[in-house]
Order: structure tokens, then sequence, then C-alpha cells
């Protein structure tokens, strides 16, 4: 739950780290993930929600306490207060769908055409196209050698490993590249979209967003470390593959199709990476300085 109380209190925790601990010569020693993610577990409280298929959109909290009541009443043979309450769901659900239809509303007049979409599709009760629970039985044994078989599939045509690294030359390292400042970095978690699902590193968009002041120094020294040895961590080159049905009831590894999702970290380091391809062809330098390991 991502709350004011509980971001505050995040920041307060980043705020009374010692970062000279996660510095290290070894740049996969570097990585501060671990102990981010340990903070954002220890910190932001966990809600379990029960969501059932049949909740309408416009379902307030409020609402279903009263339909708890009303269950209560009827138990206990209670007609008297099980009409009183009937009485009070009939005028909360009107107030509830008045309030619905003005979200809606102002998402559109906001300009927040996903949202929009989403409510429309929503009461409409449009099916999703492509979505459906899949004929495979994905647990047990059959899950794992269903697993096994997406695995092979995916990566039929992928020879190497993110591990080994690229042969580059003996080139000495150079200075940090002062293109890489703080304010930057700063500027690209701030924008960090915490809808996106996080990569192997479980550095979730949220975090950077919120904790962008306190973790930007750290990570600007991470981002001047990699470019200044040309090597990225390891858990950088590293991607989560999510197969995602293409058809309503898929039968086969080949009606998946591989999603991969990556740390949302290394794609706000390649905005530096970028840049620092393109200095490098502009001053007309050999690509033996490329980062290694891609």
């Amino acid at each position: 739950m991502w709350n004011n109380d509980s971001i505050t209190a995040l920041q307060g925790c980043f705020d009374c780290t010692t970062w000279e601990v996660f510095r290290s010569a070894d740049i996969n020693e570097h990585t501060t993930h671990d102990y981010v993610n340990f903070c954002v577990d220890s910190v932001i409280p966990t809600k379990w929600l029960k969501i059932y298929a049949n909740d309408k959109p416009w379902v307030s909290t409020k609402l279903k306490d009263l339909i708890r009541q009303k269950k209560n009443a009827f138990r206990k043979h209670d007609d008297s207060a099980r009409r009183d309450i009937q009485r009070q769901i009939k005028r909360q659900i009107v107030v509830d769908k008045h309030n619905y239809s003005q979200k809606i509303e102002g998402a559109l007049t906001s300009g927040n055409p996903r949202e929009v979409w989403q409510g429309i599709k929503t009461m409409t009760n449009v099916p999703h196209k492509g979505r459906g629970k899949a004929s495979l039985d994905l647990h047990g044994s059959e899950g794992l050698e269903m697993a096994n078989q997406l695995s092979t599939f995916f990566c039929r045509f992928d020879s190497g490993s993110c591990s080994d690294p690229l042969v580059v030359s003996s080139t000495p390292p150079t200075s940090p590249p002062d293109f890489i400042k703080e304010p930057v970095v700063l500027h690209l978690f701030r924008n960090c979209n915490p809808r996106k699902s996080p990569g192997p590193d479980n550095v979730c968009g949220s975090v950077l967003k919120h904790c962008a002041e306190q973790l930007a120094p750290i990570f600007t020294d991470i981002f001047r470390s990699s470019l200044n040895t040309h090597k990225i961590p390891s858990i950088w080159k590293a991607a989560t593959i999510v197969p995602v049905p293409k058809s309503h009831r898929p039968s086969g590894p080949n009606d998946f199709r591989p999603i991969a999702l990556t740390s949302l970290v290394m794609k706000c380091f390649e905005t530096f990476e970028k840049v620092h391809c393109d200095l490098n062809s502009a001053s007309n330098r050999p690509p033996a300085i490329c980062l290694s390991g891609l």
C-alpha cells in the first residue's frame, strides 16, 4: 500500500542509510537492489484483497459493509433491521453509481483515454480477446514440463549467454563520463511509470518514483562506474520471460508470446548508454570502448 505515511517512512529509511558500505570494485557487487527490496518489504505494508468476478466497478467499501450488515440481520431474523438496511443499500447504490460516472467523466475531460476505455469495457462487460482459461494444466509435474518446453522454445535462437562478456580491446578505463549527473538521474527516476512490471531485480517503479531523491546519488555512482569500466551488472542484463497466450485456449508453446520484463533501472541507464555511444561515434573512436556483455 503506497500511501503518504508509508512513502515518508521509506524515504526516511533511505535517508538514514550509509550508502558507502555498498561501494565495491566489482560492478556486480555495486548494485543495491537487494537492500532496496529489503527496505520496501519491511516498510511498505501489504494488503490482501479478495475480488469476485461479479463485483461491479462502482461498488464502494461502504456498500459492501451495508451488504454484510444485511446478511447478519438476516441470520438473526431481525426483519426490521434488514428492511432498514435494504433502504440504505438502495440509496448507497445510487450514490456509488453517480460517483463512478463522475470519475469516468473526469478521466475523459483530463485526457486519460486509457482509464475511460477500461471503465467503458467494464460497465458493458466486453470480453477480453485473447484471454481466457488455458486448456493446459500448469500445476505439478505437467506445469514444470510445460515451463521447460516454453524455455526451450523461446531460447531456440539464442546461442550465447548473458553472463559471457563480449571481447573488447585492452583500452584503459577513462574518467567517469561527465554527462551522467545526479539531476538527470533524478529526473529519470521521477518519470518512472509505477504501473510497469519490474525485472529480475524486483525494483519497482513506485520506489524509483517516490524515492528518487534518496536513490539518485547511489545509482549515479553505479552508472558512472558501469560506463567507466565498460561493464554492466549481470542482474541488469537478465530478463523475466512471461508467456502470454495468443489464442483463447492455447494448446502448445507456439500459442504463447514471450514478453520480456527487464530492469527498470537498466531502462533509465540506457539513456546514458545511448548518449555515450553517440559521443563515441561523433569522435570517431573505435568500438572497443563500448559496454561489454550486452
